[in-house]
């Protein structure tokens, strides 16, 4: 039997904006001959203990984190905590407040919408979302149940994206209080994407800076570069940023994670489509023990 080596370190279920639930997406990593996965949905870990118990009924290895959003000088940004306490009252006070937040979000761009005429009702976003803290995307499905656009995608490009009539910017925590909430549940912080800070004019400062604030990691492999960057060969782009983020972490002294930030099949990045090898794991395990 083959030996599994490989570990896809960023995966999203329906806990969060995701379309399989947590125990499918850990038989996935299991069928897909991957040695570990780490469960990160956004700012919920409502979704790990259902992973975990389907991770010993695989036999593969789960890695309970979260996603969450902060913001830093300005500019939006994620960051991912490994081997969280799904339970400490530090991220369940942050998932309640995330939430807060998010629900606020909506509910604005509900009012936005039905001011331009749109007619949509809070209570139906609700109501598709069910437990599961609200985000665009629900409203986008929303919009298109309604009528008011063909597909999540235009649903975003007519009204939902920034500039567009309905957007509104969610209101973050800092980073500093995310991250130390991580640390108190006893994760690992580390910066996820860093191709996404498209709107900060300088990454690599923008990353010298989440160190200051204890961030111990860098996202270096992932399936893309530049968020919304028109290249010739976007592969090629994609190597080369992923390559210099792998030095700045060298030079920084930063762990190095990697994972395909999935979300469903068929849509964005397949399962397992970035990894990064399970000594990069165990490094990040070896982190863990010596500074808790």
């Amino acid at each position: 039997m083959a030996v599994r080596t490989r570990a896809d370190l960023h995966c999203h279920t329906t806990a969060s904006d995701g379309d399989h639930p947590p125990a499918d997406v850990v038989r996935m990593a299991k069928e897909a001959g991957l040695a570990a996965i780490a469960i990160t949905d956004h700012d919920t870990t409502a979704g790990l203990d259902e992973a975990l118990k389907a991770g010993s009924k695989y036999q593969i290895e789960v890695v309970p984190g979260i996603e969450a959003k902060c913001e830093l000088d300005g500019y939006g940004a994620e960051v991912l905590g490994y081997f969280v306490d799904p339970h400490h009252r530090a991220i369940v006070e942050q998932s309640r407040d995330l939430t807060r937040r998010r629900y606020e979000r909506i509910a604005g761009m509900v009012e936005r919408l039905r001011r331009s005429g749109v007619r949509v009702r809070m209570e139906d976003v609700e109501e598709l979302a069910g437990d599961v803290p609200l985000g665009r995307p629900h409203l986008a499905a929303v919009l298109v149940r309604a009528g008011y656009a063909a597909t999540l995608d235009e649903a975003f490009v007519k009204f939902l994206y920034r500039g567009r009539p309905a957007y509104l910017p969610i209101c973050k925590p800092s980073a500093e209080v995310v991250v130390r909430r991580i640390h108190e549940a006893g994760g690992v912080a580390v910066l996820a994407h860093p191709g996404c800070l498209i709107t900060c004019p300088d990454i690599e400062m923008f990353i010298h800076d989440f160190v200051e604030v204890g961030v111990e990691g860098l996202e270096v492999w992932y399936p893309y570069g530049i968020a919304g960057r028109q290249v010739r060969d976007e592969a090629k782009d994609r190597r080369s940023f992923c390559a210099r983020m792998q030095r700045l972490a060298d030079r920084l002294g930063l762990l190095k994670t990697g994972g395909s930030d999935f979300h469903s099949v068929g849509r964005l990045a397949p399962l397992g489509a970035a990894t990064c090898s399970y000594e990069t794991l165990l490094a990040l395990k070896r982190h863990r023990k010596k500074v808790n």
